[in-house]
Order: structure tokens, then C-alpha cells, then sequence
């Protein structure tokens, strides 16, 4: 498979950089879903937080009504 790889970047002329900008990419991307992961943890106390302060408040105004 390395050689088959080695012939073929000495042959296309431009084609390392189409490996580099590829790997780039995987990697953004690895980042980039890592990083939106990593944040959904840290605000995931804080919605269920609003969550439950939001049915508190239905409650209050649903028992005031009856």
C-alpha cells in the first residue's frame, strides 16, 4: 500500500498538498465536534436547571389560578 502511495504522489503534481488540506480537515472536524461536545456538557446543568425552575413557575401560576 506504501508504494502504491509513494508512486502515486511522485506522479500527480499537487497531490501531497490534497493529503495535507484533507488530514487538515479530519482534523478540524475531530476538533470542532470534540469542542460543540465538550460545551453541550458544561451548559447541560444549566438547561435542566432552567427546565425545572420553568415548571416551578407553571405550577405557581397554575395553583394562583385555581
Amino acid at each position: 500500500m506504501f508504494e502504491f502511495l509513494k508512486r502515486r504522489l511522485k506522479s500527480e503534481k499537487g497531490s501531497m498538498d490534497r493529503i495535507l488540506v484533507t488530514f487538515f480537515l479530519i482534523v478540524l472536524g475531530i476538533a470542532i465536534v470534540a469542542g460543540l461536545q465538550f460545551w453541550m456538557q458544561k451548559k447541560s446543568p444549566s438547561l435542566g436547571n432552567s427546565l425545572i425552575k420553568s415548571q416551578s413557575l407553571e405550577e405557581k401560576v397554575s395553583s394562583k389560578n385555581i
